[in-house]
């Protein structure tokens, strides 16, 4: 049966019952309670630990005898690119789920002015496997590669997987125009993780009405007439369903790669090597069986995987471990303006986020797993699977299919079957149902069709076939020839053989009948189905992996994240296969990794020091995004302060309403607030909060001659406050 591609929610959500808000739970730690599998406090270094993005690996180009990284623009140049690495075989589908935000929540939002169908953001997601290609294995960025772009900002956001390390990164390409000078840059943590609390892609829940799958903006986004990159808008609610999923798998690779690394320990002895490999032969199996089903019942699995797995997790997570959550709730930007009259496309309050809609706010977990039990353990690495592309797996089967004929290791099933015929000049069509029937503990039971043109195989349906409780339904890829007395069959799924769940497979499918048969409606045969163990040679590779790893000769099996890389060229240089040039680990020839800004800042005694440790890490930026108001020298930065003073003040001021009726988010939020060690419940009681609400009072009472009033401002729609910074 195919198991589940994502951890069914409902099965392991427990709240917390002690803990009401995404806050305390977020700002709670304590031996009792589950710890965070990402904790949205923390923000990990700006610039990889180790390794790069998949992203800096795309755009490497070797010129002049050194690496190089060139960005194509326009922007659908890049995605040409990237399509043509990708494989696909739907028609029309390029690999690159593609819609237009023109009325979203990025930080990019107001850079179109009032311009917002002119001038949508495209977001751009890879969900489908890389190409095979001779000698390279590719680049696996199917779930691992995400595009923001708003052309007025002249600025590319990436979020973008680095295998080494085992996290996504966030970068910025700037510069990115028409006859600019596109520069690549790690963007800084802190401001990106307030919002993609995950530490990965995030993405509204259905129906996602801020998209051009909503038929009002995709409407308004036809009237300009623009091409807008070649992007189809003549889309459904497919694409950002699409979009979601894919956020949904990528915001679980944490998950994975705990279980690959905690989950079997990090101490590298001999048993946490020994689960790692038991965890490798059951992602291949899994992967071979083209994502249906492993092996759960042989030792390297139950004794080596799942005994060490649930040992660990009784030891050091009892509580249960917190998944963190990727998606933000649905937004209709039209929801404020009257539905009775025509909507006002330049209408600042479009842009107007309400609290509740801001991603920025803190979220619950998705899940709590407790306990961790064997199903949520086989779940978990089915996913983990996915961490080796479909390439890999064509490769590894061609080989086993090559093993094959050359062993003598084989297991025949017989059955009786009835089949009906149905003949047309020069065509017969046969149907087959047979019967279940006990050989030992294996059972064996095919139902489908054969179509024979001119005396000749022509195609093959399995509707379902059952063997040693393998289970596979609507095969519709098979070759076949007509031989003495019968027909043999050689059955393939998405291009592969058929793999049970040990790994052995299919190799022949083979009907005999009388000749005179052929003359019959209907009439009884004898079916055979032949098995093939090939996969003994992957299990002898892989424990002389353990082998090299526990000797000190190879990190494959240690507790560093999985990499495609390391393991699969590993793998497959035990097997024999031939040697391929792999991504993505060799790094030393690249341009080193930039920040976009590393310098520190620092005010006269006149600013608040307030500002510098609870704002900077977010306001202080060459980007106009969040707005940089602490950019620059003491006098540029008062000048900045004073023109953002009315929204500055504004969100100040929450601190002084109930969360409940708060209409904007305060700030500085909870989030960062938790991130320096404050509690915001003392927070908002504090001496450096009225500093800053001080400060900023005697900016704005300069300017009117009155003491500032929170009710003032809050009657007003906060789009209609004085925009802070203006470019």
């Amino acid at each position: 049966m195919r198991l589940p591609r994502t951890i069914i929610v409902s099965a392991f959500l427990f709240l917390l019952p002690a803990l009401n808000t995404a806050e305390e739970i977020i700002a709670h730690s304590s031996d009792s309670e589950p710890a965070w599998i990402i904790d949205p406090k923390s923000t990990g270094s700006d610039l990889p630990p180790e390794g790069r993005s998949l992203f800096d690996f795309l755009v490497a180009e070797q010129q002049s005898g050194k690496i190089v990284f060139h960005i194509p623009f326009p922007f659908s140049s890049l995605l040409d690119k990237i399509e043509q690495t990708l494989e696909t075989e739907q028609d029309g589908y390029s690999g690159i789920r593609k819609v237009l935000i023109p009325l979203g929540r990025s930080l990019q939002r107001p850079a179109a002015g009032k311009e917002f169908f002119n001038y949508p953001r495209a977001v751009a997601v890879v969900d489908a496997e890389p190409k095979e290609r001779p000698d390279h294995a590719g680049l696996l960025l199917k779930d691992r590669l995400y595009f923001g772009y708003h052309e007025k900002s002249n600025i590319l956001e990436i979020i973008s997987y680095n295998e080494t390390a085992g996290r996504f990164e966030f970068q910025l390409v700037k510069d990115y125009r028409e006859g600019g000078k596109p520069k690549v840059y790690y963007a800084p943590r802190a401001i990106c993780t307030a919002c993609h609390q995950n530490h990965a892609p995030i993405f509204s829940r259905p129906t996602w009405e801020e998209t051009s799958a909503n038929p009002v903006i995709k409407k308004y986004l036809k009237d300009t007439g623009k091409s807008f990159y070649g992007f189809n808008l003549d889309h459904g609610i497919d694409i950002p369903n699409a979009i979601d999923e894919a956020t949904d798998r990528a915001n679980l690779f944490s998950l994975q790669q705990w279980l690959w690394r905690e989950g079997c320990g990090l101490d590298n002895t001999k048993e946490s090597i020994r689960c790692r490999a038991g965890l490798l032969i059951a992602m291949l199996q899994y992967r071979l069986s083209g994502n249906r089903h492993f092996d759960i019942n042989n030792d390297h699995y139950k004794n080596d995987v799942l005994a060490v797995i649930q040992k660990n997790w009784q030891q050091y997570w009892p509580q249960g471990i917190a998944i963190p959550n990727p998606d933000i709730p649905n937004r209709d930007p039209f929801l404020r303006q009257a539905k009775t009259t025509p909507v006002n496309t330049r209408s600042l309050n479009l842009m107007d986020v309400e609290t509740s809609f801001e991603p920025i706010k803190s979220r619950l977990p998705i899940k709590i797993l407790k306990p961790l039990n064997k199903e949520t353990i086989t779940e978990i690495v089915s996913g983990l699977s996915d961490f080796i592309a479909l390439p890999d797996i064509k490769r590894l089967d061609r080989h086993l299919s090559s093993f094959a004929s050359k062993t003598v290791i084989r297991k025949s099933f017989k059955s009786k079957c009835q089949l009906k015929q149905k003949n047309k000049k020069n065509s017969h069509r046969v149907s087959f149902d047979c019967s279940l029937e006990e050989l030992g503990e294996d059972k064996l039971y095919i139902r489908g069709r054969i179509y024979i043109q001119d005396g000749k195989f022509n195609r093959c349906t399995i509707e379902q076939l059952n063997i040693a409780g393998n289970r596979y339904k609507n095969i519709q890829r098979s070759d076949g020839k007509i031989i003495p007395g019968g027909i043999r069959l050689k059955l393939k799924n998405d291009n592969l053989s058929i793999y049970l769940n040990n790994g052995s497979f299919i190799e022949t499918l083979t009907f005999e009948w009388p000749h005179s048969s052929l003359d019959k409606n209907a009439y009884n045969v004898e079916a055979t189905l032949v098995i093939v163990d090939t996969f003994s040679p992957v299990i002898s590779a892989i424990e002389l992996l353990s082998n090299e790893t526990l000797n000190q000769n190879s990190d494959t099996l240690t507790s560093k994240p999985f990499r495609r890389s390391g393991v699969m060229s590993s793998l497959f240089k035990n097997l024999g296969m031939p040697a391929l040039k792999w991504c993505c680990e060799a790094i030393s020839e690249f341009p080193p990794a930039k920040l976009e800004l590393q310098a520190k800042q620092s005010f006269d005694n006149t600013i608040p020091k307030g500002f510098i440790k609870n704002c900077a890490h977010c306001h202080y930026s060459r980007e106009h995004f969040p707005p940089n108001f602490l950019y620059g020298d003491s006098e540029t930065v008062k000048l900045k302060l004073s023109q953002c003073a009315e929204r500055i003040f504004y969100r100040l001021g929450m601190w002084q309403l109930d969360p409940s009726i708060r209409p904007k988010t305060a700030m500085p939020p909870n989030l960062s607030l938790l991130r320096h060690n404050i509690n915001p419940g003392e927070w908002k009681n504090s001496s450096m909060l009225n500093d800053l609400k001080s400060y900023i009072s005697k900016l704005l009472k300069q300017e009117s001659g009155r003491e500032p009033r929170l009710e003032n401002f809050t009657n007003r729609d906060y789009e209609s406050l004085r925009t802070c910074l203006q470019y």
